[in-house]
């Protein structure tokens, strides 16, 4: 089975962290780009973005005033959940 609506929302994620115009300092500012109810702060520099209504999660790490983000996980919510305490580790 196909999930369009999934790979339009990870291809909108990509459009807007690579734009120009982010440049994030701080994990508040990743949270203001794509609002509170969507974006988890994490230990280690990493955030969890909610995509797809709510059905995928995005794990990145960010390097702050780099304009860098690294996709560290991305999958199901379920799956998510089973991560636990190890996403930290990913």
């Amino acid at each position: 089975m196909k999930h369009p609506q999934v790979m339009t929302s990870i291809n909108a994620w990509y459009k807007v962290a690579g734009s120009k115009s982010i440049n994030w300092q701080k994990p508040q500012d990743v949270v203001k780009t794509f609002g509170p109810s969507r974006v988890d702060i994490l230990q280690n520099d990493r955030v969890c973005i909610n995509l797809a209504g709510n059905q995928v999660r995005l794990v990145i790490k960010v390097e702050y005033g780099h304009r860098l983000a690294f996709v560290r996980w991305i999958g199901w919510h379920k799956d998510y959940e089973a991560l636990k305490n190890n996403i930290y580790t990913i």
